[in-house]
């Protein structure tokens, strides 16, 4: 058993999450892929987390990779939410994720699905397929062709069906995100294609649900170790039992660390457990901001490696939102947040901060502002 502190793990993620030291201009799918994808639930957050992490990271580059190249796919993944993750990695992540939400959505959508019978359900959900093998539609734009399935409903419902339905789509692989309308950090609609529109024809290997899995669980690891099984379950949304089954099949790839100041049991690939100690732990963490749902606020349900646990409901807000924060010295020491009417960045210490970390602070908020001002 390997046996680390609490500052070696942080410093770990840190490194393997690029907020040690950036990433090159030219390896944006490579950080997205070690990161395990971007959370995209609101359209500013992967810029913000790509700037955090790669050297003069521009905007368009991103808009480039995802919407021209699409070396990048948008979809609902990761506890159900909507990330962008590599288009080579979808089979993966999709296989390991998208049978359980499938299965959940169902389960939810008996309960509050507004009526409709499953075989209704099931020829909604093929028309919408056809109509998007077409063109790439938003909701609005998709109801005037379906409005003959949802007769009886009001069009607030009929709205929300689609919606469901659409999600439900993504969870079986056949639908994802194309690009919205709308300036870079507010969508304005939405928009949705068919996933074999968006891979143009491109073949992937076949691979089952449990080998997605372990698949799945070893990149997790490689960005996100050492990590608990409580971690990936809680960073994916699989349940305990899954999640636990996929670390069995995988232990021979694996280590076990113990963390001084943590109790349980946490792994990491073998092959990266050299690597911890090479990083120079007198060199402090650069001042950072990462956006609501970065990547490293997400990645473990333990957040006691960045932030303290007095802090953590000013970060984990009601109904689900997560704040922006920013980081110093490896720590979450604030949450920020940006106007768009005034163009003003308010940002909210945790605690008093030295003057040569507020003016660190200071100088980094100018940066982001810069980033997130122009158009």
């Amino acid at each position: 058993m390997l046996e680390l502190s609490q500052e070696q793990v942080t410093r770990s993620s840190f490194k393997s999450h690029f907020l040690l030291d950036k990433a090159e201009n030219s390896e944006l799918v490579k950080v997205i892929s070690r990161i395990c994808g971007l959370n995209s639930q609101t359209a500013r957050a992967p810029y913000i987390s790509l700037w955090s992490r790669i050297k003069d990271f521009k905007k368009a580059q991103l808009n480039r990779a995802l919407y021209e190249e699409k070396l990048l796919i948008k979809a609902w993944l990761m506890r159900g939410t909507v990330h962008t993750i590599p288009s080579d990695e979808y089979p993966i992540f999709q296989k390991a994720l998208g049978p359980g939400l499938a299965r959940d959505w169902s389960a939810t959508l008996e309960k509050r699905g507004l009526g409709l019978s499953i075989k209704a359900r099931e020829k909604l959900g093929k028309k919408i397929v056809d109509i998007l093998a077409e063109a790439s539609l938003a909701k609005n734009e998709l109801l005037p062709q379906i409005k003959h399935l949802l007769q009886g409903f009001s069009e607030r419902e009929q709205k929300i069906i689609i919606s469901r339905t659409l999600r439900g789509l993504s969870y079986e692989g056949l639908v994802c995100h194309a690009e919205p309308t709308g300036p870079w950090y507010h969508f304005k609609e939405n928009r949705f294609t068919v996933v074999e529109n968006w891979f143009e024809g491109r073949k992937f290997r076949k691979v089952d649900e449990m080998d997605a899995r372990q698949n799945l669980a070893l990149a997790y690891l490689a960005g996100y170790g050492p990590a608990s099984v409580a971690d990936f379950a809680y960073w994916t949304g699989l349940k305990a039992g899954e999640a636990n089954r996929t670390f069995e099949e995988i232990k021979d790839e694996l280590v076990e660390v113990k963390i001084r100041e943590t109790k349980g049991s946490y792994w990491m690939l073998a092959e990266d457990a050299d690597a911890i100690a090479d990083i120079d732990m007198k060199r402090e963490p650069e001042v950072r901001f990462l956006p609501e749902f970065d990547p490293l606020i997400m990645g473990h349900k333990n957040k006691s490696r960045i932030l303290d646990e007095a802090y953590r409901r000013q970060v984990f807000l009601r109904l689900a939102d997560v704040a922006p924060v920013f980081l110093v010295n490896g720590r979450v020491a604030g949450t920020w947040n940006y106007k768009f009417t005034d163009q003003s960045l308010d940002i909210s210490l945790f605690k008093g901060l030295g003057k040569q970390e507020k003016n660190t602070v200071e100088r980094e908020s100018v940066r982001l502002r810069k980033l997130i001002s122009r158009d």
